[in-house]
């Protein structure tokens, strides 16, 4: 196959795939472009197209292509398998809780790893995206963590168990025929191999190993300096939180480079990071910076690097902040009751946790047609927050970690009764934003 042809059936396997992912096709003409494409597999010499083909792999046999991927990998003994249903991911990564890894796979939202950061550790989940993307999510997981072995390693313990256990056997049968003290002296320790200066760094994660730590709410955190492309003069510090490493699943957590005594002086900073779609990937916490000048460009240079942008940013007490950090609910809390936002984006919506919110509707009404900008709108009603207007939005994918939203509240004479009244009033399907807008209308009146 000549360089014209291969680049011919690149571009087509680009343009089929392209169309599969805008679900523009037909049943009829989506059975044709797998068909096309399996057969465009066949016609490809596989190991030089194996790093272009995944993509389209994935689109056809999804299940199948993530299982070969990962059996590729250094870390396949170590791989639990690919799953759609989380229950069933969980069963078979805790069945083995020291270390492992698994992918999960939504066909709406794409592919999803999860990683044991340490035994008996919940585990890491990365954010939604193809095969690779999230496969370089482990990799740096692993970097920070080392919490699995390659499969060369694990085949060197099993040997070397194997050999232990073999020189064991055979001491044990050779000390039935001469002394016990003749057996000793036939029979000494085996003497482990030295170990090689790359190994014995890599078995200690490189976080760890650092000499610099920060103290939070008690914890001691190892950082480490964290290169920025677009800030190269800037200093800003990871912060890893080994004894709590499911902080990381929902914060990246930051330090700008300054004594422990300082940090808190100083005022600390949230920041809710969205993907270029606007969905919410997670919260950005930093502690230590100048000023909210300063806050605003570590922010933004640190999501550009992962490829997410910055909806809002907030200043926060850091001792408030430090001592709220972890866990979800409390972050979520401290953020939202700040009252310095200090930069956010056109057309902003704060972000709520999807497990906060009642989402059955209590009045039932027809829903304009949402985008992933829309917000819930809901209503706070003592402990309880329930929403008022939103069904379409969730719908639109079901594994956000957070959505956008508008709240009202009891304590400002909103009721389910006006609510009702406004609804009489309003065209159907009912906007959000003119629900909004007359509720407001009709409670300041």
């Amino acid at each position: 196959m000549n360089t014209l042809e291969k680049s011919r059936l690149i571009k087509e396997l680009h343009d089929l795939t392209g169309a599969l992912e805008r679900r523009s096709l037909s049943l009829y003409e989506t059975a044709k472009a797998k068909s096309r494409i399996k057969s465009i597999f066949v016609e490809c010499d596989q190991p030089l197209f194996k790093k272009q083909i995944l993509a389209y792999k994935t689109q056809v046999q999804p299940e199948r292509s993530a299982e070969e991927f990962a059996r590729d990998t250094i870390y396949a003994r170590s791989f639990r398998g690919v799953f759609q249903q989380v229950e069933a991911l969980e069963q078979a990564l805790y069945a083995q809780p020291d270390s492992g890894w698994a992918i999960l796979y939504q066909p709406a939202s794409g592919w999803q790893i999860w990683l044991i950061p340490a035994p008996a550790r919940t585990a890491l989940l990365s954010d939604w995206g193809n095969l690779e993307q999230v496969y370089r999510w482990m990799l740096q997981q692993q970097h920070q963590y080392r919490s699995l072995h390659t499969d060369l390693e694990l085949l060197n313990q099993q040997n070397y168990a194997a050999t232990q256990a073999f020189q064991h056997t055979v001491a044990a049968r050779s000390s039935v025929a001469i002394e016990p003290e003749e057996a000793a002296q036939q029979f000494k320790p085996t003497k482990a191999a030295p170990v090689q200066p790359e190994q014995q760094a890599d078995s200690v994660p490189e976080a760890e190993s650092s000499a610099r730590h920060l103290l939070l709410n008690q914890l001691s955190c190892p950082i480490s300096e964290l290169p920025l492309d677009h800030l190269p003069a800037e200093k800003l510090c990871r912060v890893f939180l080994p004894a709590r490493p499911e902080v990381m699943q929902y914060a990246d957590v930051l330090v700008h480079d300054a004594e422990q005594a300082a940090l808190l002086k100083r005022p600390g900073y949230v920041a809710e990071q969205i993907n270029a779609q606007g969905r919410f990937i997670k919260y950005l916490v930093l502690f230590g910076a100048l000023d909210a000048m300063q806050a605003t460009r570590f922010a933004h240079a640190f999501s550009q690097q992962h490829e997410h942008e910055i909806a809002a940013i907030r200043e926060i007490d850091s001792a408030v902040l430090e001592s709220q950090l972890f866990a979800l609910d409390s972050l979520f809390q401290c953020y939202q009751h700040a009252e310095q936002m200090i930069w956010h984006k056109e057309d902003y919506y704060p972000f709520i946790p999807l497990h906060l919110i009642h989402t059955q509707k209590f009045i039932q009404f027809e829903e304009t047609a949402a985008t992933l900008g829309t917000p819930l709108i809901l209503l706070k009603e003592r402990q309880k927050i329930r929403l008022i207007h939103g069904q379409q939005r969730l719908q639109l994918a079901r594994t956000e970690p957070a959505y956008p939203y508008i709240l009202l509240d009891r304590q400002q004479g909103v009721s389910w009764q006006i609510i009702q009244k406004v609804l009489n009033h309003l065209p159907a399907p009912v906007d959000p934003l003119r629900l909004v807008q007359a509720i407001q209308q009709l409670t300041a009146s």
